[in-house]
């Protein structure tokens, strides 16, 4: 009871605060903030923040072991949660991200529902720094392969969309994607299939970029922009007549700068305790 009292709630506030500017004071105590099963929502949510404030090299491994275990949770709202704070503590700490990419794609094998979801964009997010490493382009390839068992709109919306993303540096996924999403469009939400515009739309023009306009590659993106002109979603059908009319637009400012307007740079979000 008193671990979810309100002066608990205010102590580890408190000492959220401090650890932000003198994590060394409290890391010799981290199996202290290891959440418990009595915990409540509140306490649960300090302590991950104050886990992740102490997070360093040197202890990352005990921390990210112990955050993993709670991915099994039956409460799924919280294993959700455990898996964002694995992310937030690798952009936080991003010299810990090779053992971080490797506990998510463990756990991507295993995980289901809300918690598979939030992995997939926790790795989508990891992925956007574009290291250039090994186990950048194993966490891409996981996530293709694994694309037909995420049901979630938003996580499969975001796998097309680092796919673009990162589309230079690994061209091979980006088509094979775009036909299985054109093989089975009908049962795609409004959300995956406005990302899978965007992606088609990149594929024309970086085909474009080369000279050659017919080949396969973009022959099913422009299939998919030109069947969701009259898709009976009006986003889908604005986004999809609003990008034919960038690609075949006359105008050679338009033609000379498509890749910028497709590839527009993102800025990273930063990340705090």
């Amino acid at each position: 009871l008193y671990k979810n009292s309100l002066s608990f709630q205010i102590s580890l506030t408190t000492i959220l605060t401090i650890a932000t500017q003198h994590p060394h004071i409290f890391v010799p105590h981290l199996n202290h903030f290891f959440i418990r099963k009595n915990d409540n929502k509140t306490v649960q949510n300090l302590k991950f923040k104050v886990l992740t404030a102490l997070t360093s090299p040197s202890n990352a491994d005990t921390i990210i072991n112990e955050i993993i275990t709670y991915t099994g949770s039956p409460d799924l709202g919280f294993a959700a949660l455990a898996v964002k704070t694995i992310g937030k503590n690798a952009m936080i700490n991003q010299s810990i991200i090779p053992s971080c990419l490797a506990s998510l794609l463990k756990l991507m094998n295993r995980a289901e529902g809300p918690v598979l979801a939030e992995t997939v964009l926790v790795i989508a997010t990891i992925l956007r720094l574009k290291r250039g490493t090994d186990d950048e382009a194993q966490a891409l390839r996981n996530l293709c392969r694994k694309f037909t068992a995420i049901k979630e709109p938003t996580a499969r919306a975001a796998v097309l969309s680092i796919v673009g993303d990162m589309h230079e540096t690994h061209p091979e996924f980006a088509p094979q994607l775009l036909r299985y999403i054109a093989q089975n469009f009908a049962n795609e939400s409004p959300e995956v299939r406005i990302q899978s515009l965007t992606l088609a739309a990149k594929l024309i023009s970086i085909e474009r970029e080369k000279g050659s306009d017919a080949t396969p590659n973009s022959q099913v993106p422009m299939y998919l922009l030109k069947i969701c002109e009259r898709d009976t979603e009006f986003d889908v059908r604005d986004r999809a007549r609003f990008l034919v009319t960038l690609i075949e637009s006359k105008s050679e400012k338009i033609s000379k700068n498509l890749r910028t307007l497709l590839f527009p740079e993102r800025k990273m979000p930063k990340w705090t305790t």
